[in-house]
């Protein structure tokens, strides 16, 4: 008849069995969990590049959009006075004294990256911080864009609805427009700088 000590090394390989079975599962497991996320990650960053694209494209149309205002401030800083400034040449510019663009930009994939966790399995942290800096440069030019786009709107309301078959910035009721136009907000370098950015994070995604 065996007592417990006969059963003991049987009992301890079976132990050794078991626990050596619970980690290989552990690790397993761990490792297809860490091979889902770096794929998880993969994917969100390849978003991210689409989304980043997509923001350089609306960086763009501002850029266009400001370079057309810079046409007529241009003009105007040209000439040594408002009463100076030519009637025939200020008519082409009548168009683009009266448009008003709009900047918006994509932050889902960015929100996504965020609230997923998946930034901690970003290992090359300046990386990370230039995304960071570009999500961060799109909101600052943002708010600087609609402050400014908000006082042109101010503007050209008290004007719109006065009858004038262009904006004649030599008459007083366009003396705020002529000071708009007379002057540098530095909005489009900020803009410039945000496309640099960008471009440069692109290039390590």
């Amino acid at each position: 008849m065996k007592n417990l000590r006969d059963y003991f090394p049987e009992f301890v390989m079976n132990f050794l069995a078991i626990f050596l079975g619970v980690l290989a599962t552990l690790y397993l497991t761990g490792k297809i969990t860490e091979n889902d996320e770096r794929k998880n990650l993969r994917l969100q960053l390849d978003a991210l590049k689409i989304e980043l694209n997509e923001n350089i494209k609306s960086i763009d149309e501002v850029l266009t959009y400001l370079e057309r205002e810079d046409s007529v401030r241009k003009y105007i800083m040209s000439v040594k006075s408002r009463k100076q400034i030519d009637v025939d040449s200020l008519k082409k510019y009548n168009d683009i004294m009266q448009v008003m663009q709009i900047f918006t930009y994509k932050k889902d994939a960015y929100e996504m990256l965020k609230f997923t966790g998946s930034m901690r399995l970003i290992n090359d942290k300046q990386k990370l911080l230039d995304i960071m800096t570009c999500y961060n440069a799109l909101e600052e030019i943002k708010n600087g864009f609609d402050l400014i786009s908000n006082y042109k709107l101010s503007l050209l309301n008290q004007v719109l609805n006065i009858d004038f078959d262009f904006f004649d910035l030599r008459k007083p009721a366009f003396t705020g427009l002529y000071h708009y136009f007379n002057g540098y907000t530095g909005i489009k370098h900020g803009f410039e700088m945000s496309k640099k950015q960008i471009e440069k994070t692109l290039e390590k995604l």
